[in-house]
């Protein structure tokens, strides 16, 4: 059994849609983080159409994550065809920046090289090239603008147009795996609606032969988004804050030759009041807009396959945009003439929109069009990219259009945001002078605010590059009317925030209004100008850095003469007015279903030989429950229920009453599985019964009733009630808002290039003083995955972590014997001393186990090699110690070959007392230091334990782990005998102790700090290497304004 071909699309944040030929009869979906496809979550397995399609959705994904994926035909991994894809980076309404691939027409013989066209299937290089340069631009999608071939179908038969898809991703069955298309397709996401051509005839419409089968096999064979109508293929899509929206400009379309008309129509009256809903009700908090339609909405009078044959329609759609409030926030693409061409805003005479003409990637030349203010190229070989960028403010499309590789030509359309924004680009817009003021202009960086008949409050920034220890002390002083004193240490600080921005001071800025492309919408947005306004200039000059100029208007004024149109705005800086603002929550939180309707608030797909269906025969609350289908020997009923997207856990209550087990046989019993791993087996006469199981990362759980091949018992059915998903809120952070506090002082622990993707990130405590970690998308302290992701700053780059961790983090939720496998994260534990059966984990803690005095356990983590750090840990002591004393401890620095570390130890003693004590072995032991006091001991006791190294200092706490952390450290000692090394656990049975061996100890929630970022690189356009210790922080902090 094997796999023809396969193609992905229809992405999501959380989730993709794969749709592949094979010849076998059960298919699943593998997908997995690596490209080697190690440790893939399954989906399905479903049952291929008779045509061969297997259709699957891969759910439960990360945002913004790169996944690789491959089909399983009948057991069989078919790897020659895997791909990938890239999930949304944030949910719909986030703010994200992405870019995106677009261009149609290929398969059209004719001038000048048409060698790579067989059939009306184009071959051509040009799809490597796109397929290279999306992997390297990381193009989120890459959207098809139509005419995928040129078969010009004109019957009927559904099997000339699957054979159509199928020639198009094998090129004609001949390639296979390596057709160009069919290798581009799989490793892009793509979203694709037709135009004429791979519709039907030249110029078809509504009228076409082949209408009705055409839209029938589109949704067979194509990823798609939800359509609307089962008669076209128009749909939409969100990324972020930018809504998408693909017409079918074919399906319902009037013939071209029909008198114009109001009533004529190229989209037809249910796709255009769809398309009205949807741009009215914008529910998904859209800011701007990008229209597909295929057919050409800019055509000069030789033009009649294109809008200008539906003039009225035109208008009607200029309207609606403009009543819906997109008209000023758009931009649309389009194919079909076989250009590069780019129009202006104002070069567009229907609607002022900018308009982006990307083809032909293969096909015969056509004339050029004048109406394309900004130019246009004819040829093969030629596609787009828009890279989006959302600045908050001002959303920016960058559409370039690229011949084979090479850049063309580019332009940037803007979408202001909120608030008055004038976005400018430097290159094109300003004019000299435009540099930062130098030395220390305008810093003030000591403020002393009083209060008229009241106090004084002093607030200095010490720190920083505009800090006292850095420039100097550069004061001042205000009197300010507030209702307390306790409000002037606020008004200090803020002075002080603003006077010791670290941006550049560019005092004024200049612009040629008279310029060639600067007198339409740069005028208008300069002129709507006023005091208070932000101005955000991108592309600033080589010698400043790279981020985007943020400044505040403070003045203005504007020269006009017969050879000069000028406006200069005085200027301060702007970024030190973003401040705090609260994050909103997202999701619709715990998904519940009690079965006492007949509508679900989950999915359920059926499956086996009978459906399992609602019954008020037995309930567990309420007057309904979920019963399995009556089947007969043999036979099989499945419930497959949607695991929500980010749902944690599945609670349930179960019963059962049917055929017990016995000798030789297995009885009738009810299965749960969560992604095809059976989690619960219950059978027999069971009241009903609570069940809990982790479903993160997860897609499906089955509820089976399988019975034997023989006999009945009971009632011979089991049931669920009251079914219930955990689904933890996340919140609309987005990776580059201001509503997180900043991590203080983190630094980078090794150094990186310029191309790595993983960052070991310490955050030093400040004197004897935890300061926050960063937050985790796993681990156990500070965990916050719905907040991911988040942009940070270093040297001038700016990163997006899409995922923190701790160095090493392991919870032991497996099991394994004879050692305790590889942890979480940090790699395989190494075990030292006793017998390798001394050393297992139990699904829940890993153990040690004596059996033997007098010999040390040691469990290690031997990858990790750190300097400063810190362990954390919980861990059971199992018994009091009788004859002499036993201990656990928590291991640092270490070298365990040579015997030598640091280490927290918890020692039990015979009056039932836990004293915590901080050693080093090198490998003669040493005590370094006692804590004051002991702890209550009883048998089975669990404490927690943090041992911490930082420069020569070692530190430890340890507390009842059913207690509150001491604030402070309970022990602390400066040593500089280890530099760094190993982290792990210990434990140890005096000569002396008579207790009844085996003794077990227990260790839990083992977590490592400094913490290790996974990161996108060069978010603000900057890639470089960075030295170890280079600061990390935020990109956008949120200073707490007044």
């Amino acid at each position: 059994m094997s796999v023809t071909h396969v193609w992905v699309g229809a992405t999501t944040h959380t989730s993709a849609w794969v749709r592949g030929k094979v010849t076998g009869t059960s298919t699943r979906l593998a997908v997995s983080l690596a490209s080697s496809l190690s440790a893939p979550a399954y989906f399905g397995p479903v049952v291929p159409t008779a045509d061969g399609i297997a259709s699957l959705q891969a759910t439960g994904l990360q945002p913004g994550v790169r996944y690789y994926y491959a089909l399983e035909d009948d057991g069989v991994l078919d790897t020659t065809f895997s791909g990938t894809f890239r999930t949304h980076p944030v949910a719909a309404g986030e703010r994200a920046s992405f870019t995106f691939g677009a261009a149609g027409d290929a398969g059209l013989t004719g001038a000048p090289d048409d060698s790579y066209i067989t059939s009306a299937v184009s071959n051509n290089p040009v799809f490597d090239t796109m397929r290279a340069q999306s992997a390297a631009q990381d193009w989120l999608f890459f959207s098809h603008l139509g005419d995928l071939h040129y078969r010009n179908i004109a019957v009927a038969t559904a099997a000339t147009y699957r054979t159509a898809y199928d020639d198009n991703l094998t090129f004609n069955g001949t390639l296979g795996a390596n057709a160009r298309q069919g290798r581009f397709f799989r490793d892009t996401a793509m979203t694709y609606v037709w135009d004429d051509h791979d519709y039907g005839p030249n110029n078809s419409d509504r009228t076409a032969t082949g209408n009705a089968t055409a839209n029938s096999v589109y949704r067979e064979r194509v990823p798609h988004y939800t359509l609307p109508s089962a008669s076209t293929i128009n749909q939409s899509w969100q990324v972020g804050r930018i809504l998408f929206v693909a017409s079918d400009v074919r399906s319902a379309r009037d013939p071209n030759s029909d008198p114009q008309s109001p009533t004529k129509t190229m989209l037809g009256s249910a796709q255009k009041t769809w398309m009205e809903n949807l741009l009215a009700a914008n529910a998904g908090g859209a800011e701007a807009l990008v229209w597909i339609t295929p057919s050409r909405w800019l055509a000069d009078g030789t033009g009649t396959d294109t809008w200008n044959s539906f003039l009225h329609e035109r208008d009607q759609l200029i309207e609606m945009f403009g009543d819906t409030g997109w008209l000023d926030r758009m931009i649309q693409l389009t194919a079909d003439q076989h250009n590069l061409s780019l129009c202006s805003g104002p070069g567009n005479p229907w609607g002022g929109f900018p308009v982006y003409m990307f083809a032909s990637m293969d096909s015969d030349y056509s004339t050029l069009d004048p109406l394309y203010d900004l130019g246009a190229v004819a040829g093969r070989q030629q596609y787009g990219t828009v890279q989006v960028r959302d600045r908050g403010h001002t959303i920016e499309f960058e559409g370039t259009g690229w011949i084979n590789g090479v850049p063309w030509r580019s332009h940037t359309a803007y979408a202001h945001i909120g608030n008055p924004i004038l976005a400018l680009d430097y290159a094109t817009h300003l004019k000299a002078p435009f540099r930062p003021s130098v030395g220390v202009d305008g810093t003030v960086n000591d403020v002393t605010a009083a209060r008229q008949d009241g106090g004084e409050a002093r607030v200095f920034e010490a720190d920083g590059p505009r800090g006292t220890n850095t420039v100097g002390s550069y004061p001042d002083s205000v009197t300010v009317q507030v209702a307390s004193d306790d409000q002037l240490a606020d008004q200090a600080s803020w002075r002080v925030h603003l006077g010791t921005s670290p941006d550049a001071r560019i005092p004024e800025v200049h612009v040629d209004l008279a310029k060639a492309g600067n007198t339409g919408a740069v005028a208008d947005a300069v002129a709507g100008a006023s005091l208070g306004n932000k101005l955000n200039i991108t592309h600033p000059p080589e010698d400043l850095p790279p981020d985007d100029v943020e400044l505040i208007v403070e003045g203005y004024s504007e020269r006009i003469g017969e050879h000069e149109w000028a406006w200069q705005a005085n200027t301060t800086p702007g970024r030190p007015w973003d401040v705090l603002e609260i994050a909103q929550d997202r999701g619709a939180g715990d998904v519940v279903e009690d079965f006492e309707d007949a509508t679900l608030n989950v999915v359920v797909t059926n499956g086996g030989s009978l459906p399992w269906l609602r019954t008020n025969a037995q309930f567990h609350a309420g007057a309904w429950s979920f019963r399995s289908g009556a089947i007969s020997n043999n036979q099989t009923s499945d419930a497959v229920v949607t695991v929500p997207a980010g749902a944690s856990t599945l609670t349930f209550w179960y019963r059962t009453s049917s055929e017990s087990a016995g000798a030789g046989f297995e009885g009738d019993r009810l299965l749960v599985l969560v992604d095809g791993v059976q989690v619960l087996r219950a059978q027999g006469a069971t009241g009903w019964t609570q069940f809990t199981v982790s479903v993160a990362s997860t897609s499906a759980v089955t509820f089976r009733y399988i019975k034997d091949n023989s006999a009945a018992s009971g009632e011979d059915a089991v049931y669920i009630d009251d079914m219930a998903f955990t689904v933890p809120l996340s919140y609309l952070a987005g990776p580059d808002r201001p509503n997180r506090w900043d991590t203080s002082r983190s630094l980078l622990v090794n150094a990186v290039t310029a191309a790595a993707t993983q960052f070991v990130v310490h955050t030093p405590p400040d004197g004897i003083r935890d300061r926050a970690p960063w937050i985790q998308s796993s681990g156990i302290t500070a965990l916050f995955p719905g907040h991911f992701p988040v942009d940070l700053a270093l040297g001038g780059e700016v990163v997006r972590c899409t995922a923190c961790t701790p160095s090493s983090l392991d919870q032991f939720g497996r099991s394994a014997s004879s050692g305790w496998g590889s942890a979480t994260v940090g790699g395989a534990w190494s075990t030292s001393g006793g017998s390798a059966s001394d050393y297992d984990v139990n699904g829940s803690v890993g153990r040690h186990s004596h059996g033997t005095r007098n010999v040390f356990r040691i469990t290690s983590l031997n990858s990790l090699s750190l300097a400063d750090v810190e362990v954390r840990a919980s861990i059971t002591l199992p018994v009091v110690p009788t004859g002499d004393t036993m201990s656990a401890f928590l291991l640092a620095r270490g070298d365990i070959a040579a015997g030598s570390y640091y280490f927290a130890r918890l020692l039990v003693s015979t009056a039932s007392t836990v004293q915590l004590s901080i050693r080093k072995r090198l490998p003669a032991e040493t005590l370094l230091a006692t804590a004051p006091h002991t702890l209550p001991f009883t048998a089975g006791a669990t404490y927690k334990v943090r041992l911490q190294i930082e420069g020569t200092t070692v530190r430890a706490k340890a507390w009842p782990v059913a207690g509150i952390e001491p604030e402070d450290w309970e022990v602390s000692v400066t040593d500089t005998s280890l530099a760094s090394g190993v982290v792990g656990c210990g434990s140890f049975i005096t000569t002396g102790n008579t207790n009844v061996l085996p003794v077990v100890f227990s260790f839990d929630e083992f977590e490592v700090f400094p913490q290790v970022m996974t990161v996108r690189r060069a978010i603000n356009g900057v890639e470089k290497p960075h030295a170890a210790g280079a600061p990390v922080s935020l990109a956008q902090p949120a200073p707490l304004g007044l």
